[in-house]
């Protein structure tokens, strides 16, 4: 549980395939610029895949970190905002959530595939592919499972404490929040970023869920929770 360089990750991966490896990197993990080499940092979607048995309630937060799509910066990247996957945040906020939550008719393959050629640089080839791969994050973390019902219902008071965590530990990494926030400020990043959007939910259940999540983070110490 500690920084390790982005080559260094690579290398004890296991993957042997230089571009899959890209995939968690580049999409998932959160970067930074050290002196002389780049880092992946702690934060809790690490701590959660370390500490947590894997299973759907993962497979959610670690789609939510996808849509959150703050993945930080390292040297020659560019995406210097760090939104790898900036498209995924747009469409969510903007397209799947809806009158307070997901909604079915927004996820099917033609919406789905229309706002990515619409909103990212490419060839027909290269929208299918990331649709394609989409698609298939959607499908291992349940969302088709629940598009049986409308609205959608992702469970966030599972796992919405925790994606809460992920957003402040980003935030903090990114400078866009103080390394010692009061609950004020955990709060506010909530709603300017609309995290209860990528959780599926209403403002005011999100709500209920950030704040309680704001008091166990300031409690277990913040970012400096994993300097011990």
């Amino acid at each position: 549980m500690k920084p390790v360089t982005r080559r260094d990750w690579r290398q004890n991966a296991g993957m042997g395939d230089k571009y899959r490896e890209l995939i968690p990197l580049d999409f998932f993990l959160f970067s930074t610029k050290g002196d002389k080499d780049d880092y992946v940092l702690v934060d809790e979607l690490v701590q959660q895949s370390v500490v947590a048995p894997y299973d759907r309630t993962f497979d959610r937060l670690a789609l939510f970190a996808f849509h959150f799509a703050q993945s930080g910066t390292w040297r020659n990247s560019i995406w210097d905002d760090g939104r790898v996957a900036g498209w995924s945040n747009e469409f969510i906020r903007e397209v799947v959530w809806q009158k307070d939550a997901w909604q079915r008719a927004a996820l099917t393959d033609e919406r789905v595939l229309e706002f990515i050629a619409s909103r990212v640089h490419g060839t027909d080839k290269t929208h299918t592919k990331m649709f394609t791969n989409y698609r298939h994050m959607l499908r291992i973390s349940g969302v088709f499972e629940c598009l049986m019902a409308d609205p959608i219902d992702l469970q966030p008071e599972q796992w919405g404490a925790k994606a809460c965590m992920i957003v402040w530990d980003r935030m903090v990494y990114g400078g866009k929040l103080n390394e010692a926030p009061n609950p004020g400020d955990l709060i506010s990043a909530f709603l300017r970023e609309e995290i209860y959007k990528l959780l599926g939910c209403s403002m005011k259940f999100g709500l209920e869920i950030a704040r309680k999540a704001a008091g166990d983070y300031l409690n277990l110490g913040a970012i400096n929770r994993f300097l011990h």
